[in-house]
């Protein structure tokens, strides 16, 4: 690493050489002295400062390349405190005379253990603050930077790697640094875990190895012995999750660099022969900057997502002062790029690294003004009858609701995808479907896209071009424009104010750290099952029921190589759907697939396989498989926030891989020489009856990779609210999101939770809605997209 030693690194090296100089005359003195006699005292102090003389001067000589002597200092000086520990344990020592005073030996050895424990921290921070300031770190620990390093350098290996690990390492950083995120500490943690667990083991600690060493090591420890159930069950989830977040923050940092993303052949929209971009279709929206203090509304609602923006729309229409409050940040889509990471850091919750407890499950939600529907891929699929009919009997008006999502779907105008977006890849597959003349559906899937989709293949890092009729773009726009309704991004509403049964204010805090408070008629609560049910814990409202009854769509991909290019990539994320017979449909299986950071999250393999399935990135295509659950989790209310608690059942788990084995055939009969599901151990299927073999490799858990964007129940009809979805408890405080689904849709929730939101706004005012959701408004003249 190049460059002149930084100010820290120079505190360092001079503090070694201090140490030096000070060791050299003590084991002087000892010699001076005359205390040669002992042979002890000889090994255990003279030896030890010599020794402290060698490593302290060998470390100032090229502080940048061996500040980690330091470390080895400060480990010499716990180990003295280890022995001194020892001694008073095991007999004490003699006292000593201090300056014509007799001290006791007890004494004597706590007061050099102190010493000896500020010396061990000093050279430990001081290293902390070298390695920092050498780097460049702004977030991770110089340990959980350095075994990323060592870790990226066998995470993505394939002899032609086209970013350096330490590069792959910074960018993480970077990543981690700008991300709002309460558990990102996990991904710190995980990372130091990997680097230091060696030592569990007696080896060096992990960049210590060499490459083939640390690779051997990783692979047997991490990979072969929790794939053949060697590691102890109650560890495994652990060290999966400890791998999988390794893993992908390697390839978060390698693919989310174009260099790497150039190397297989990933070609930016940008870059591409296009059309020129829509324009967006509706003026941009205006989001309020801090609040003034002692504002008063009619209504305030919590949440700008799928319901939160209809319910706001709705009320702005009846005539009352709405404020939307929403956690995220108000993105501007002119503003959209066509960096994944960057898009994540914007628009995702947790930066898309929110876990269930258990760490089985990744959940997918936006965190930004338009939420779900601004990261989402505009899926419009219309619910199942019969989980309508066992909604009906928890207080829901199904004629009603059919109605609402009849006006949403029409206000919105729901059509099918434009099969010249749609991807070369996703016609094969339902061409294929057909020829094996399935016994349940498919279809290509409706969604709320309009003529200015240019099949971008961005819909889930936000469309720049206009062509979502969503929340952020066209809903909360058109209400502002004709209602005055306001939007105040970047609050966390933290509790609801209540005295007796009203509610009066909402109160929260501002990113910038100032304390926000709103009085408010009435509160409408719409923040999406997670923070919806944790804003009702905090509150202490709702009744013993909140969180519970939490329900998901779980999926898992399926990776194709074709022999010839397809270039998933350019086209609409997902497009066509196989539902599976049955109502509800025991599963979906949806084309889909991303730009390289993201798809490399789910291209199945370890280590150098994994590269090379990276480098078929123009060959590749992708299905996910998507269940909705039947055994429920909950929100758990913790001093650090709300935690998911859910397992998935064998039976749903079942399903799923029935779901795998279906979508194997479709991609071997369209043509792919190969399927691969993302299982943790290595699996891939070359004819259709080798995928049999499947429900063997996934027996638990942790075998397969779930992820999950459809998070509902938590706060159901019937028991945290009632029939006009009004809080328990409470005669002004509402909630409608998908947290009141008494169960999983078990389809893409969106229209759901849109028509939700509208069908509750008719039974809260009392009226039916009396205009289209989305007024035509006049274009501004600046609407120009930024890619492109």
């Amino acid at each position: 690493m190049p460059g002149q030693p930084t100010a820290a690194e120079r505190r360092l090296r001079a503090l070694l050489v201090a140490h030096a100089i000070w060791s050299a005359l003590l084991a002087a003195g000892y010699l001076a002295g005359g205390d040669t006699s002992t042979a002890a005292f000889i090994a255990n102090s003279f030896s030890k400062d010599v020794l402290f003389v060698v490593v302290s001067a060998l470390g100032a000589a090229d502080v940048r390349r061996r500040a980690w002597l330091a470390l080895v200092v400060a480990a010499g000086y716990v180990a003295l405190v280890g022995g001194q520990v020892a001694t008073l344990a095991w007999g004490g020592a003699p006292g000593q005379q201090l300056l014509g005073v007799h001290v006791s030996g007890t004494v004597f050895l706590l007061g050099w253990m102190a010493i000896d424990l500020v010396l061990a921290a000093w050279f430990a921070a001081w290293w902390v603050a070298a390695v920092r300031s050498a780097h460049g770190l702004r977030y991770l620990h110089p340990v959980a930077f350095l075994g990323l390093v060592a870790l990226a350098d066998v995470m993505i290996a394939g002899g032609r790697e086209a970013v350096p690990p330490r590069e792959v390492a910074l960018r993480v950083d970077g990543y981690l640094a700008d991300l709002r995120a309460s558990g990102k500490w996990r991904v710190q943690l995980a990372l130091v875990a990997l680097c230091l667990w060696p030592l569990l083991t007696l080896r060096p600690p992990l960049p210590a190895l060499g490459a083939a060493t640390r690779r051997r090591f990783l692979q047997k420890r991490f990979v072969d012995e929790v794939a053949e159930r060697r590691t102890l069950a109650p560890l495994r989830p652990v060290v999966e999750a400890m791998i999988r977040t390794g893993a992908q923050m390697s390839y978060l940092g390698y693919y989310g660099d174009e260099r790497a993303a150039k190397a297989i052949g990933y070609v930016p929209f940008s870059a591409r022969p296009h059309p020129p971009p829509g324009a967006p279709p509706a003026p941009a929206l205006r989001s309020l900057g801090v609040l003034p203090r002692d504002t008063r509304y009619d209504t305030v609602v919590v949440g700008s997502g799928a319901a939160g923006a209809v319910l706001a729309a709705r009320f702005a229409e009846s005539g009352r002062r709405v404020l939307v409050l929403e956690r995220g940040p108000h993105a501007d889509p002119r503003t959209f790029t066509e960096d994944e990471v960057e898009q994540y850091l914007r628009l995702y919750n947790e930066g898309a690294l929110q876990l269930a407890t258990n760490f089985s499950l990744q959940v997918l939600q936006g965190m930004c003004v338009g939420g779900g529907t601004t990261i989402n891929n505009a899926l419009c699929l219309a619910p199942p009858g019969p989980v309508l009919d066992v909604w009906e009997r928890h207080g829901l008006d199904r004629a009603a609701l059919e109605a609402a999502i009849g006006q949403i779907r029409q206000s919105l105008h729901v059509a099918p995808i434009r099969l010249e977006t749609t991807t070369l890849a996703a016609r094969r597959f339902a061409a294929a479907a057909e020829e094996l003349a399935l016994p349940g559906r498919l279809e290509v899937m409706e969604a709320n896209v309009t003529g200015a989709c240019v099949g971008c293949g961005y819909c889930n890092i936000g469309c720049a071009y206009g062509a979502k009729r969503a929340a952020l773009d066209a809903i909360l726009p058109s209400a502002q424009e004709c209602f005055g309704l306001d939007v105040l991004a970047d609050v966390e509403v933290e509790r609801i104010v209540h005295e007796g049964d009203r509610a009066t204010a909402v109160v929260g805090r501002h990113a910038s750290g100032e304390r926000v408070s709103v009085s408010a008629d009435e509160v409408i609560v719409a923040a999406g099952p997670i923070a919806s049910s944790w804003l009702l814990q905090r509150s202490g409202v709702g009744g013993k029921h909140v969180g519970e009854g939490l329900h998901f769509n779980i999926n898992s991909p399926l990776t194709a190589d074709f022999p010839d290019i397809v270039d998933s990539f350019a086209g609409i994320q997902m497009s066509h759907a196989y539902v599976a017979p049955g109502e509800p449909p025991a599963y979906l299986l949806e084309t889909w697939f991303n730009p390289p950071a993201t798809q490399a999250l789910a291209m199945p393999g370890w280590f150098d396989r994994h590269f090379e399935n990276m480098s078929r990135y123009r060959h590749m295509a992708c299905a996910g498989v998507l269940v909705g659950t039947t055994t429920p989790g909950r929100v758990a209310p913790t001093r650090s926030g709300p935690a998911i608690e859910y397992e998935a059942s064998p039976a749903d788990r079942g399903r799923l891989v029935e779901g795998l084995k279906l979508a194997g055939r479709i991609w071997l009969q369209a043509g792919a020489r190969r399927v691969m599901p993302a299982t943790f151990a290595w699996n891939e299927y070359r004819t259709p009856r080798s995928l049999m073999e499947l429900d063997r490799a996934v027996r638990e858990t942790g075998d397969l990779l779930m992820t999950s964007a459809h998070p509902q129940g938590g706060n159901a009809l019937g028991k945290v609210v009632d029939d006009d979805f009004r809080v328990r408890g409470l005669k002004n405080v509402y909630l409608c999101d998908a947290s009141v689904f008494p169960t999983s849709v078990h389809v893409n929730p969106q229209l759901t939770v849109m028509g939700m939101a509208q069908y509750a706004a008719g039974r809260i005012l009392g009226r039916p809605p009396l205009s289209p959701l989305i007024r035509q408004l006049p274009l501004p003249a600046d609407s120009q997209s930024p890619i492109g």
